[in-house]
């Protein structure tokens, strides 16, 4: 059983992340720690068998997230790392992403993504067929992007260009998912082939350290 740990940053949908996930069979149990929980939030720095660490959506700005940036900055690459919505915009900010405010916030909105790539979170998913829920008002600028390295791919667009998912792949270093888009939204369509796909990544991982 995969030993997975989400960060609730005192979001509505944390409990809808939740049973999102534990659509795939396999995903037995998640524990929530909240990013508040000085104590909680330290002590996943050196827990042994974490299998993957969730950041949650949240009402906040990156900034204002300062253990999960703290968190984030410490266990990246170590630990197979899922950022959604405030968490996608936490690991885009980490990494030298400007955050900007959209000029139309995206509360409810339905959205297509353009696929980039089709070897992570998007793989058995037809191009142009994919719909998402977004609930947002800001969002990584995509004309001031950082110098990333060739493991980074940005898979995912909507038609104005906001970036809608980052996906880093390396043989000897963790996996980093991060969406904007709610995969757990009623808005998104093929959630649980996202959801049977994290799965997937992530047990990849777990089984080569084994």
């Amino acid at each position: 059983m995969l030993n997975i740990v989400l960060v609730d940053h005192n979001d509505s949908f944390t409990h809808n992340v939740v049973d999102w996930l534990l659509v795939v069979p396999q995903i037995e149990n998640i524990r929530i720690v909240n990013f508040e929980d000085e104590k909680a939030m330290n002590s996943l720095v050196d827990e042994a068998g974490l299998d993957l660490l969730i950041l949650s959506p949240g009402p906040h700005a990156p900034q204002d997230a300062r253990p999960t940036l703290k968190l984030t900055k410490k266990i990246m690459f170590k630990v197979p790392l899922l950022g959604i919505c405030l968490g996608h915009q936490i690991i885009g900010f980490h990494l030298g992403f400007k955050v900007e405010p959209l000029k139309e916030p995206m509360h409810g909105k339905k959205r297509r993504v353009i696929i980039n790539d089709f070897l992570g979170l998007y793989q058995d998913i037809a191009a142009d067929s994919l719909e998402v829920g977004v609930y947002n008002s800001l969002s990584l600028s995509g004309d001031a992007k950082p110098l990333l390295s060739p493991d980074w791919v940005i898979s995912g667009h909507d038609e104005k260009g906001q970036i809608l998912s980052l996906e880093y792949r390396h043989p000897q270093l963790a996996p980093v998912m991060a969406m904007q888009f709610h995969p757990d939204s009623f808005l998104t369509s093929q959630k649980d082939v996202i959801a049977r796909n994290i799965y997937r990544i992530v047990e990849t991982w777990v089984k080569g350290l084994r």
